[in-house]
């Protein structure tokens, strides 16, 4: 750091990234659970993020399930809490099936 940056007090940061950007939480889901499918909006209009889960995504449950959110940061909220765990189990009873 040179003696302008100092006096100015601006330092660099981390690129700007935003912690829990809703994008990277979605990218990283789709990588993860392949088989939701998810709605954006229309570009400048209005509407509701929406995700799919199948039915037999998420173990004990014979229906499919929809979740939405007006905003994208809401929709991986309720889709993180909710729907991950019961995945996972599902996940972990496919891994248990498959070695057995």
């Amino acid at each position: 750091m040179n003696a302008a940056d100092a006096r100015s007090g601006l330092r660099a940061i981390d690129g700007g990234t935003v912690l829990n950007d809703p994008v990277k939480r979605l990218h990283r889901f789709q990588g993860e659970h392949i088989e939701v499918r998810f709605t954006a909006p229309h570009m400048g209009g209005r509407g509701r993020y929406i995700a799919v889960i199948p039915v037999g995504t998420i173990p004990d449950e014979s229906r499919e399930i929809t979740v939405t959110s007006l905003d994208l940061t809401g929709l991986m909220d309720q889709l993180e809490t909710s729907c991950r765990q019961a995945m996972a189990r599902r996940a972990s009873s496919r891994a248990e099936y498959a070695h057995s």
